[in-house]
């Protein structure tokens, strides 16, 4: 299909390219993009068109590192340790008594069960001593989420090119199951949604993402299958603290010279993209002309 043939660019549509690398037409002298610059905006050995962070054009090295730490001082604010995620949602056990799926009888063993030491969720239990069916689970979970179920496989487009980093799947847990021809990834979760995750997918890949949950089993196959999809290069970051993380990003970012990159918080970590420009063989890009992005993933667990 012709809108998969660039699954991650937007296919061949150019001005769906352009919006998501963020390639701007820049004046002849373009300004800085760090606001607190005080070189005078004026380097003539300097490119003019990169390196982009976010939509703008840095001058030299050291507006790069000041912009990555107000960037990553950004995304620092307002953060707090994970609340409980279902105080506020009808418990599962409830669901699945409320649909006539189990009896009040296995309900309160399976509580009993969880109460005393079970390691496993109460569906679990259920499906392993009252013979519930794994889909009653899932569909259960979708009502305490209001979330779809989604069915079928990863399509070949995104086994092909992975748009999520093949640390955050193993990690945390999810599939990109399909693309539509107007740019909806589809990201699909076994148990749970995480819209933190979700939020950050889309704030990186500029689209727009429906989450859902897959069958338990269905889940775990195409999980293992989506680990041998082709994936971007990714460099792992580590940073003491702000400062030298900003430091570190910045001398990554000056390396590849990049049309344009993003950075959001993933949980405990951060997560970089950098877009190239393949016209050129800069040292540092990613030498696959089917990858236009790298990504760099730095954890924060000192941060916190």
């Amino acid at each position: 299909m012709p809108f998969l043939e660039n699954p991650l660019t937007g296919g061949s549509n150019p001005d769906s390219r352009k919006s998501l690398i963020g390639r701007h037409s820049l004046p002849v002298f373009p300004e800085c993009s760090n606001p607190w610059c005080t070189s005078g905006r004026l380097h003539l050995w300097r490119s003019r068109r990169t390196p982009v962070l976010e939509g703008g054009w840095l001058c030299c090295s050291e507006c790069t590192r000041r912009r990555i730490h107000a960037l990553i001082t950004r995304e620092l604010q307002g953060h707090s340790p994970p609340a409980d995620t279902h105080a506020h949602r009808v418990p599962l056990g409830l669901i699945l008594l409320a649909q006539g799926w189990i009896s009040h009888e296995q309900l309160r063993k399976a509580v009993h069960a969880k109460r005393t030491g079970y390691p496993g969720r109460i569906g679990a239990w259920l499906m392993e001593h009252c013979g519930l069916e794994e889909h009653r689970v899932t569909q259960a979970l979708s009502l305490q989420w209001s979330c779809p179920v989604f069915s079928g496989e990863p399509e070949p487009a995104l086994l092909a090119l992975s748009p999520i980093p093949r640390i955050f799947l193993d990690t945390l847990g999810l599939i990109p199951l399909r693309l539509t021809g107007s740019g909806l990834l589809f990201l699909a979760f076994e148990d749970h949604i995480d819209h933190s995750l979700v939020l950050a997918v889309e704030r990186v890949t500029g689209r727009r993402i429906e989450a859902g949950l897959l069958n338990g089993r269905a889940f775990r196959q195409s999980h293992q299958r989506m680990l041998l999809a082709k994936f971007s290069r990714t460099r792992l970051v580590e940073g003491g603290d702000a400062n030298t993380l900003s430091a570190a990003l910045a001398r990554v970012i000056e390396r590849a010279q990049p049309v344009d990159a993003r950075l959001v918080r993933v949980h405990q970590f951060f997560w970089l993209r950098m877009w190239n420009d393949h016209k050129k063989n800069s040292v540092g890009r990613h030498p696959s002309i089917d990858c236009p992005f790298e990504d760099v993933v730095c954890s924060i667990t000192q941060f916190e």
